[in-house]
């Protein structure tokens, strides 16, 4: 591994969590575990993984939705980077122009996500348009009040993309989350 690609990770009761990006090619990391004069090297290899969608298409059919639905106020800018954050609670990963997943997060506080409902429903009914998704949208937003009433991880799957719901109290506001990404 390239020095400038080293990450040290600290370990907690001999275990280690590492998140990877998804991305288009086969990824190959090296693990290096050192303890005291004894060193240890393991080879990880992920496998490539399928994209969620074009950038291109999901920026055109989102921006649509954004132009011509009032409630709607989050618009997805000309570019982005790998791992970017658009607005506060919606995350996009991706491998250049490759969308790989998408994570969003919403809370009726301030920093915690996109504090507005309807951008966060109409953000999915947006996302599942530029995927070809929009007549299961009753079935997405069913598992996503799933989630929220009962306050637990609820995920459907709709034409090979998984749509993952997780709700969390944080004390005094719920948090939920939607994961979307590919099969």
């Amino acid at each position: 591994m390239k020095a400038e690609k080293q990450k040290k990770l600290d370990v907690e009761k001999n275990s280690f969590t590492a998140l990877v990006p998804r991305l288009t090619s086969k990824a190959i990391y090296t693990v290096i575990a050192k303890d005291k004069d004894k060193e240890t090297e393991t080879k990880l290899v992920v496998p490539k993984q399928k994209k969620l969608v074009s950038y291109e298409d999901l920026k055109g059919q989102f921006n649509y939705i954004y132009e011509t639905e009032d409630k709607l106020s989050i618009s997805l800018p000309d570019s982005i980077n790998s791992n970017e954050e658009i607005t506060p609670g919606f995350k996009i990963m991706s491998d250049g122009n490759n969308v790989m997943s998408i994570l969003l997060t919403y809370s009726s506080e301030d920093n915690i996500g996109i504090t507005d409902y309807n951008d966060f429903t109409y953000s999915i009914a947006a996302i599942m348009m530029s995927l070809d998704s929009e007549n299961s949208l009753d079935k997405v937003l069913d598992a996503l009040n799933n989630s929220m009433d009962n306050q637990k991880e609820n995920k459907v799957t709709v034409n090979d993309i998984t749509y993952q719901f997780s709700t969390i109290n944080a004390g005094t506001t719920n948090i939920t989350t939607l994961e979307i990404f590919p099969n």
